[in-house]
């Protein structure tokens, strides 16, 4: 041999191009070579080398199990025939919004599980499938199997975990300031009736920055990111300061850097849910601390996850919500009753 590396190039004729394009329709039965189920991530979140250990392929097994449930199921955008999206994202690093192509075919589907270091303790998050690199505004749209699907999440879960942590649970929503705080002035006021967006993003930059200056400044930067607008520093920080009046017992464990610490926990709680529907071959999607689910498997998604929680913390979760699902609760379950499919048309008989 000469040593020299030398690259091949396969191109398909058109006769094949042809091919492929006529057996789109059996898209699901083309399906890539089994991806690395766990990736480890060091401080500066480039990904390293690792050596398994009896954790880790345990972890690999499981997030692979489920891989293979959702090889079986077709998952999809119901309400566009494309197999991409093209959506706005801020590029930190060049400090400009950018368009970005998502493929949403089959292929890409498939979870990877994300650790920040070798001992598995911070991160676990699941990423890499499509539903959870979509906007939010879509993730209603998404169809398994050309079925309606219900997205339920934990609410609060992140303070609800600091809390957990000094043994107590949430009654109410700590993302929203009270009025009754004694001397508050007119200022404070005015920051009050801003709404539960701008502070729970106050309060979650606060959890996870490692000091105040940054959390105020990554607080600025992400609701005039979500909302539009542009706050003063100085606001934000009076936000904060009656933030941490109403969550007074976690206030010393506020701009502790707890992000990925908390991500930990919350991808527990994903394992445990992903492990049941795995055990039963239904297909469940994650994303991040919310589940997507067949209609049909929403009570079974409901019970699972106040299990995975109480076996947890010891108590039922404060809250869980299904703001971002496309159809009422009452109207899911006459869908999920009557195994109605998108584009059925109901016909109603009998008096007016």
């Amino acid at each position: 041999t000469t040593g020299e590396g030398r690259t091949t190039r396969i191109r398909p004729t058109d006769k094949l191009r042809q091919l492929f394009l006529t057996a789109r329709p059996f898209e699901q039965t083309i399906r890539r070579d089994r991806q690395e189920a766990i990736i480890i991530n060091n401080r500066d979140g480039e990904r390293q080398d690792y050596k398994d250990t009896a954790k880790i392929i345990k972890a690999r097994k499981a997030v692979d199990a489920v891989n293979d449930v959702l090889a079986l199921h077709h998952v999809g955008l119901m309400n566009q025939s494309a197999d991409a999206v093209y959506q706005k994202v801020w590029n930190r690093q060049r400090k400009r919004l950018e368009t970005r192509r998502v493929s949403t075919t089959q292929s890409n589907k498939f979870l990877t599980r994300v650790f920040n270091n070798r001992q598995m303790t911070l991160g676990g998050r699941y990423y890499g499938h499509w539903p959870g690199q979509v906007q939010r505004e879509l993730r209603p749209y998404i169809g398994i199997d050309g079925s309606y699907t219900v997205e339920w999440d934990y609410s609060s879960l992140h303070p609800a975990l600091l809390y957990a942590q000094i043994g107590l649970e949430i009654s109410d929503d700590p993302y929203i300031i009270k009025t009754d705080v004694v001397g508050l002035r007119a200022k404070d006021q005015q920051v009050v009736r801003w709404g539960r967006k701008a502070s729970k993003i106050t309060l979650l930059s606060a959890i996870n920055a490692p000091d105040r200056d940054s959390a105020v400044l990554g607080a600025k930067s992400k609701i005039r990111k979500d909302t539009g607008i542009n706050y003063a520093a100085e606001d934000i920080a009076i936000c904060l300061d009656l933030l941490l009046i109403r969550n007074e017992p976690i206030r010393h464990l506020i701009h502790q850097d707890m992000g990925i610490s908390l991500q930990a926990q919350d991808s527990r709680l994903a394992e445990r849910v992903l492990g049941v529907f795995t055990q039963l071959m239904k297909p469940v999607i994650p994303v991040h601390d919310s589940f997507i689910v067949k209609v049909e498997d929403e009570d079974l998604l409901l019970d699972t996850m106040e299990t995975a929680y109480q076996s947890m913390f010891g108590w039922l979760p404060y809250k869980m919500d299904d703001d971002k699902s496309l159809l009422p609760r009452g109207m899911r379950q006459i869908i999920a009753q009557h195994g109605i499919r998108p584009g059925t048309v109901i016909k109603f008989e009998g008096k007016d």
